[in-house]
């Protein structure tokens, strides 16, 4: 087993958008994000993505182009030097009660 570092994308790694992010073009990164996931301290640290993109349950984009975005920014990420080992996301939308979604 690993200590781990759980991170929401939306707010934390990225600018969170009332509209949801639906599009790489409305990605932006928050500069603070890098810099943490590039300190050396977290490099005996899984860092895992959680995130809830209900746009995806509520017909808003695609599943397609939200994982697309997520490997973007994982790419993204990793380029600049950051650390970054995995990412969950639940494409429900918070009526279906999926086990999945995050609190």
């Amino acid at each position: 087993m690993y200590p781990a570092i759980f991170l929401d994308r939306d707010g934390v790694l990225i600018e969170n958008r009332p509209a949801y992010v639906r599009d790489w073009s409305q990605v932006n990164v928050l500069p603070e994000a890098i810099s943490a996931l590039s300190n050396s301290a977290i490099k005996s640290y899984k860092v895992v993505i959680v995130t809830n993109q209900s746009a995806v349950g509520r017909g808003l984009m695609s599943l397609k182009t939200a994982n697309e975005i997520n490997e973007q920014l994982v790419n993204l990420i990793h380029r600049q030097g950051g650390k970054l080992d995995a990412v969950y996301m639940c494409p429900h939308s918070p009526e279906e009660n999926c086990p999945c979604r995050k609190p």
